[in-house]
């Protein structure tokens, strides 16, 4: 077989464009590694000089396999699996002076690609897999065709790619779908972020500069005003001094309600590896992957590892109840701290008669005292809530929503903290709203015997453009398209709909090819006129039959390739014998016949004459002539196994 060195940089480009995308989330030293040994070769094939041999191959490998150990240990997830495939493409490059190995390198770029699948599920990842394919296609198409430019390679590869397109379609939508992750493996969320169980001072504003996707959210009927735009997540009862933590105790509860009022939407939540869920405030009911507990937080059944599309129904307020001992706890306060800030809301308590007089003076307080709203509020000292209402008077929504939690509880009054987020944006190109990490948000719940439990966002008070803003005009004033960076006017005024586009086709892509699960598959296959059962039945005979399809090709290609071998050892034999003249340098042509290649080979390399008119001369017997005995092919053998042309740089 034929050495055509020009191939080598269109194997290892194939090579680096599958790699890319796993770039960033594998260990550097991976990547450093894989990039060392393409350079490597490349370097080689440049200036033509001897490829590394077996004991410099072995050293590589093991050092690749002694780190991979190191970084990984003995878990078998799917990122161990990740770094290995890397680790053999970055290995296999350092064999590619041969076709076969540039053949295999390829078929590694085809695994790096299926290999994202692992890490990522989005349209953009999509694309980019897709155009990796076509590459790897054209450089496959250009190693086993002759005489063809790399431009007409790559139109039949994307020719190929398009006509096979209608084929994964019927695939995609009647082949048998599986629930869960087919592999067993589990995948871990990419882009996580969003709340823990428990919030301090500082938590949310790390939030707040994220432009990462919490949720998105279609509603069935017109998008409520903005200032009800709360989507209720986490309740936090314990108050440790300086944070919120969840409660203790809640029962799971059902909440009865009217058909009046009630809002209906579909939330499609990002991957977060937590169990709550988010709902506007408040939700009446949970759907079937998921619990509501009394304190009307949604938790989810499993951890949200992958994205999920939940039918959500909400209603505008509380419905007013007695307060039940196991929220006594919305009372309590830590043994000792924050003094001036219990003298202060006890002070409220004596001069007012009712609660809501309470509460009034508090938001009063707020509004009045020079509060300042901001992304960075300077650090607290002693007691925390002391130093922020007396001193620094500066803070963002947790800050408000805990110090109002804490004078409640000082006055007498059951309160607690609720964290979530707040408005979102329209999307106009599919009607629906984003609501972003930036969008993070805390506010307060406080008891009286009139309402039972009432929202209250001390935040209005300070920042009321934080609460009275457009649904899609964003929440802060100096955040241009949810970004820290600011960009001019009219490039913001270009880019926010190109990413609204955007945003608006990944999500259909979301919903309609990731979200196409096995229960829409029989929908699909009902509207046909099957039954149920029926359609069921289709769908694993469509299995069977891909089943059949591919072990019935698995074994008429290796009976082929078996009978192939056996059939024609001759010919295996003056492969192997060209292929020791290609690697010094004298590689056969595709129009040279045996004789014409022993000629050039002897014109070139006078002292390979003899031995190379031998072997072709008993080659044409053997392969054309009638003397195909036992003993002459094993003579035939044994020479090329001696053969031994030398080094390149003994060619004359």
């Amino acid at each position: 077989m034929r050495i055509e060195t020009e191939q080598i940089p269109l194997v290892l480009t194939a090579l680096a464009i599958a790699l890319a995308p796993h770039a960033f989330t594998l260990p550097p030293w991976i990547t450093v590694f894989c990039l060392a040994c393409w350079g490597y070769v490349y370097y080689l094939d440049r200036n033509k000089l001897k490829w590394p041999g077996k004991i410099f191959r072995a050293i590589a490998m093991s050092t690749g396999i002694i780190g991979i150990f190191i970084t990984y240990g003995a878990a078998l997830d799917s990122e161990a699996f990740l770094g290995l495939l890397v680790l053999m493409a970055g290995l296999k490059s350092l064999e590619l002076d041969s076709f076969r190995h540039r053949m295999v390198a390829l078929f590694l770029a085809y695994f790096l690609v299926l290999a994202r699948v692992l890490n990522t599920e989005s349209m953009a990842a999509a694309l980019y897999m897709a155009a990796s394919v076509a590459c790897t296609t054209a450089v496959m198409i250009h190693l086993n065709r002759k005489n063809t430019c790399l431009s007409s390679d790559m139109m039949l590869a994307a020719k190929i790619l398009l006509q096979a397109f209608p084929v994964a379609i019927v695939l995609f939508f009647l082949f048998p779908r599986f629930q869960g992750n087919i592999w067993g493996i589990s995948r871990s969320a990419v882009g996580v972020s969003g709340f823990s169980d428990h919030i301090s001072p500082g938590d949310i504003i790390s939030l707040a500069r994220s432009p990462a996707v919490a949720f998105r959210v279609q509603f069935a009927d017109p998008v409520p005003d903005s200032s009800n735009l709360y989507w209720r997540g986490l309740v936090l009862w314990r108050f440790d001094g300086k944070s919120w933590h969840q409660g203790a105790g809640i029962p799971v509860e059902s909440f009865p309600a009217s058909d009046q009022n009630l809002i209906r939407y579909a939330l499609t939540l990002e991957p977060h590896e937590n169990r709550w869920l988010f709902a506007l405030d408040v939700p009446v009911s949970a759907p079937n992957a998921a619990y509501i507990t009394a304190d009307r937080t949604l938790y989810l059944k499993r951890i949200a590892y992958k994205r999920q599309m939940f039918d959500l129904v909400s209603a505008p307020f509380h419905a007013a109840q007695r307060l039940r001992p196991w929220e006594q706890q919305a009372l309590q306060l830590p043994d000792s701290g924050n003094p001036r800030s219990i003298s202060l809301a006890r002070t409220w308590a004596k001069q007012s008669f009712t609660e809501n007089q309470i509460i009034e003076k508090a938001l009063d307080f707020f509004e009045k005292e020079d509060f300042v709203y901001t992304l960075s509020p300077p650090g607290l000292s002693g007691d925390p809530l002391d130093d922020f209402l007396f001193n620094t008077k500066a803070g963002f929504c947790e800050h408000y929503a805990s110090a109002f939690a804490f004078l409640m509880r000082a006055a007498g009054i059951p309160a607690r903290v609720v964290v979530g987020y707040l408005g979102g944006q329209k999307n106009p190109f599919g009607d629906y709203l984003i609501v972003r990490q930036s969008d993070a948000h805390a506010w307060t719940e406080v008891w009286t015997a009139e309402q039972g439990w009432r929202r209250i966002d001390p935040t209005a008070a300070v920042a009321p453009e934080r609460i009275e803003q457009e649904t899609g005009a964003g929440i802060l004033a100096d955040r241009t398209l949810h970004r820290t960076i600011r960009y001019p006017g009219f490039v913001a005024g270009f880019l926010e709909p190109v990413a609204l586009a955007w945003d608006a086709a990944a999500n259909q892509w979301n919903l309609r090819v990731i979200g196409y699960t096995q229960q829409q598959q029989f929908s699909l296959l009902e509207k046909t006129g099957l039954p149920k059962t029926r359609a069921h039945t289709v769908l694993i005979l469509l299995l069977a039959i891909g089943i059949i399809l591919l072990l019935a090709a698995a074994i008429i290609r290796y009976k082929g390739v078996s009978t192939r071998r056996r059939a024609d050892p001759v010919q295996q034999s003056y492969e192997k014998f060209c292929d020791k003249l290609a690697r010094c340098g004298l590689p056969r042509r595709p129009d040279q016949g045996p004789s014409d290649y022993a000629h050039h080979v002897g014109s070139i390399r006078k002292d390979l004459k003899e031995s190379v008119d031998s072997i072709i001369n008993l080659y044409i017997r053997l392969r054309y002539g009638p003397e195909y005995q036992i003993e002459n092919i094993r003579i035939f053998h044994k020479t090329v196994r001696k053969f031994n042309p030398g080094s390149s740089t003994n060619i004359l």
